[in-house]
């Protein structure tokens, strides 16, 4: 009778992946044996011949130890070899242009901080627009492949604005052969079912995309909550959140999906070039999403990070290379200490070395400018965590750009319906008893928007009058469009305000029948059409409405838009 060469219990190792399984059960089927292994969590079926025996090569060594069996010279240099192959090397990029992408070193920054001995896995990356935060992140994610940090059955979730979805899918696919599918509710629903009911992501989801619109769905926030509360263990390996300042505001929804995908994943991205509004308390609330053992409450967090503004002049006065400049440099030093953590850093003996540096006047060499200059950055509290990059920095061939601002004067019914709009606005506020001192808050939004485009405020005031109600903005936010969570106010209209309402409206379509400032936009478009290389236009609006109805009327005008 044939005997299986495994049994119950063996611990295997599977031959294409070289991964390590456990042996569940043994099934004979006409003297061939089929076994039941369970790899990564999963129970898979393989054949005899698809096997081999797990050989513990740490506990084989150190068990010849134990015995004083050395070996020779070969058998440590062969030791040497296996070591820093098995274990990757801090500052070895293992997968150092393996994508589709053009060389530049400041998108490698990112990398470095994330797989740094210090970092905890998580990291804000703060990089101006147009430097390439998608591509570093890509750049991330093959390099934790390479380290076998990742492998494609560990979950990867990206959460991003709904108009970026397919913009995420053709980058990672197109530069870096990275496959993910974009969610639609549906199989988001279905994806955290399965994480509910199995604790595992079904495969065809495992490296996804989400839009932020969907996720922050009632339904989704009560799905993610009780997932976080039956499971012990991180359920997703890394999310990305594209975009993140959306996550700024404290008791919005998208600010607790947040944190409830903090708590279920393993390690953490978050892309915004706006990480700081108006606030620290912005800046905060989105590094207490990252690392909230790290960041548990506000005042630790200022207390961390009141340093950082001496840390960044002295890497910047540091770069001058003017003697003349070395006093300010040592006043920076100075202010470090009316801190405690800036004393702590004081204490530092590069910077003790600095300070005797720049105190004999001698002019420093350029190792030691780039040497002090990576010491000063690594002195900062949220250097393993943090990292920004302007694009004058990154960018070698800078556009150089050119200001023409276009005056418009509005005609006389243009200018009434803005006053009048204000007026009414600001009347529905303070009839419901709202403070006269917010009302540079409260009206900053209404102010903004009929200043964007008259035409397009129609519909918004269509809207107030069909459900009888204003909705008004009440902090001063700076993003509104379809991807923003306000913390908004609705006040119902009153008889008065509604026939105000109503009145507007009647205005507002005879008002439109001239656009003073469209008029002028479009003057433009004719004479800068001609003068450039390459004639395509973008036209950048903080009002989705806007958008719409430039969208529209340049249609109308013959202009082809996309």
């Amino acid at each position: 009778m044939a005997m299986s060469v495994f049994t119950k219990g063996d611990n295997v190792k599977i031959v294409s992946t070289s991964k390590i399984g456990t042996v569940n059960s043994v099934v004979e089927n006409n003297g061939k044996f089929n076994y039941k292994v369970t790899v990564d969590g999963k129970v898979y079926n393989y054949l005899e011949k698809y096997l081999d025996f797990h050989e513990d090569e740490e506990q084989e060594m150190y068990n010849e130890f134990l015995t004083s069996d050395y070996g020779d010279f070969n058998d440590y240099r062969t030791f040497q070899t296996w070591y820093r192959l098995k274990r990757p090397i801090e500052g070895n990029i293992y997968s150092f242009l393996g994508s589709k992408t053009l060389f530049n070193p400041y998108q490698f920054k990112p990398l470095l901080k994330f797989i740094n001995p210090d970092s905890e896995g998580r990291l804000f990356i703060a990089d101006e627009v147009g430097v390439g935060k998608t591509i570093e992140t890509g750049i991330i994610l093959t390099e934790l492949i390479a380290r076998g940090k990742i492998s494609r059955k560990d979950p990867v979730l990206i959460v991003c604005p709904n108009s970026l979805g397919p913009k995420w899918i053709s980058e990672l696919k197109e530069r870096f052969n990275l496959k993910f599918y974009l969610h639609d509710t549906k199989s988001f629903r279905n994806m955290l079912r399965s994480i509910k009911d199995t604790g595992f992501v079904p495969e065809e989801y495992i490296w996804s995309i989400v839009s932020i619109q969907s996720i922050r769905d009632e339904r989704y926030c009560e799905m993610l909550s009780e997932i976080k509360d039956s499971r012990y263990e991180p359920v997703l390996k890394l999310v990305v959140i594209d975009e993140s300042h959306h996550m700024r505001n404290f008791g919005t929804k998208s600010n607790a999906i947040g944190y409830l995908l903090s708590t279920l994943t393993d390690m953490m991205i978050m892309l915004s070039a706006t990480p700081l509004n108006l606030k620290n308390e912005d800046f905060f609330n989105q590094m207490n999403i990252l690392n909230p053992a790290l960041f548990p409450d506000i005042n630790t967090f200022e207390a961390m990070t009141a340093p950082l503004k001496s840390i960044n002049r002295c890497r910047k006065l540091i770069f001058e290379r003017d003697t003349l400049i070395y006093g300010e440099i040592l006043q920076e030093i100075d202010n470090l200490k009316n801190s405690s953590i800036g004393q702590a850093v004081c204490k530092h003996k590069g910077i003790n070395e600095l300070e005797k540096k720049l105190k004999s006047g001698v002019k420093l060499q350029n190792e030691e400018i780039a040497l002090y200059e990576r010491m000063i950055s690594s002195l900062s509290p949220l250097d393993t965590v943090f990292t920004r990059t302007l694009k004058r920095e990154a960018i070698e061939h800078k556009v150089i750009r050119e200001t023409n601002k276009i005056p418009v004067v509005l005609s006389p019914a243009e200018y009434k319906f803005q006053k009048d709009f204000i007026d009414v606005i600001k009347e529905a506020y303070l009839e419901r008893g709202g403070s006269y001192y917010a009302l540079g808050f409260v009206l900053n939004m209404p102010y903004r928007m009929v200043s964007s485009c008259i035409p397009a405020t129609r519909g918004y005031l269509k809207r107030c009058i069909e459900n009888n109600e204003v909705t008004l903005v009440n902090n001063n936010s700076y993003d509104v469009d379809e991807d923003s969570e306000q913390k908004t106010e609705k006040i119902e209209l009153s008889f008065n305000v509604k026939n105000q309402f109503i009145q507007l409206e009647k205005e507002i379509s005879i008002s439109s029948e001239r656009d003073t400032k469209y008029e002028e936009l479009k003057k433009y478009l004719i004479k800068l059409l001609p003068k450039i290389e390459n004639p395509q236009i973008i036209i950048f609006s903080f009002f989705v409405g806007t958008l719409k109805y430039l969208y529209n009327r340049l249609i109308q005008d013959g202009y082809k838009v996309g």
